[in-house]
């Protein structure tokens, strides 16, 4: 893809981005994810899913390696600002900066699986 093409293309993105900001925005990461989020309990949860792998390899039927997604960083629009935000099955608590009702937070590594769950905060 040429560079013309690409700038027109971030350049779409953004401003449709201004137009509608999702209740959960992936912001960056280095490879594939899959982000779902759903309530559970009156908590909000948002299962991250590693996407990486030889996807479109015909011959490759299994994996013997996926590597992990690396340096996540997820918006997360709420009502309030949240008491706790923990990464499951860890119980790992996760630092974040609150910014005019976004929930902005990192996590350094993703293997296969997990879910964030937002604590105390409306969405």
């Amino acid at each position: 893809m040429d560079a013309r093409k690409c700038e027109d293309r971030k350049s779409l993105s953004d401003f449709l981005l201004r137009l509608y900001e999702p209740e959960i925005r992936l912001v960056s990461a280095v490879g594939l994810l899959e982000v779902v989020d759903f309530e559970k309990n009156g908590q909000l949860m948002v299962q991250l899913v590693n996407c990486n792998g030889n996807h479109y390899d015909e011959k490759s039927l299994t994996e013997d390696f996926i590597s992990p997604v690396l340096d996540i960083v997820l918006r997360i629009r709420l009502d309030r600002r949240p008491k706790a935000i923990c990464q499951q099955p860890d119980g790992k608590n996760l630092d974040f900066r609150w910014n005019d009702g976004y929930a902005e937070v990192k996590i350094p590594r993703l293997d296969i699986h997990s879910t964030i769950v937002v604590s105390n905060g409306g969405f």
